[in-house]
């Protein structure tokens, strides 16, 4: 297995058995980015990623390799797909582990500090998110002015930090 790959699979086992392709881009480092569909459908058909979208019950009476390849395809809406992804070959985007024990034993071998880094990483993630959903609900429902920064800012902002660069003004103009 190549070394992308392999981080590949310990960056998915933070986010649990279950894992978003959007958050897991997030997750790799800039290097690898580039390299995150070819994986997810190399560790698809390698058997360690599923469909989270494919069926739960597969016919018993296919042959071991139908039963396989059925599992190594994706069942995504193949329209989405395409749409994240315009020049290049569609890949799943709710991959899950095949197997809760293998994302236990890549989430254990991951060090402390590289848990706590990734895990920071999803949950600011996963904040970005919820403003930007919530930019498409009308303010007054949810009783406060919308945000003033753009998503794209506050990536860049959040990038710097994880780095070390941002200075402590860039930490309180979020506040």
């Amino acid at each position: 297995m190549r070394a992308s790959e392999q981080l590949l699979i310990k960056c998915a086992a933070v986010l649990g058995q279950k894992v978003r392709k959007d958050i897991l881009e997030t997750l790799m480092p800039k290097a690898h980015r580039s390299k995150l569909s070819k994986g997810i459908r190399k560790l698809m058909e390698n058997g360690i990623f599923e469909c989270s979208n494919a069926p739960k019950h597969i016919d018993r009476r296919l042959s071991l390799g139908e039963r396989s390849n059925v599992k190594s395809k994706c069942y995504c809406n193949a329209e989405e797909v395409a749409a994240s992804e315009p020049n290049s070959v569609p890949s799943c985007n709710e991959p899950m582990f095949t197997n809760k024990l293998l994302q236990e034993t890549a989430y254990e071998i991951l060090m402390e500090s590289q848990r706590i880094e990734l895990h920071t990483k999803a949950a600011t993630f996963l904040e970005l998110s919820a403003d930007v959903l919530r930019q498409q609900i009308p303010y007054h429902i949810l009783g406060r002015p919308p945000p003033r920064e753009d998503l794209e800012n506050q990536l860049k902002r959040i990038d710097l930090k994880m780095q070390g660069k941002c200075a402590v003004k860039c930490w309180n103009a979020a506040l």
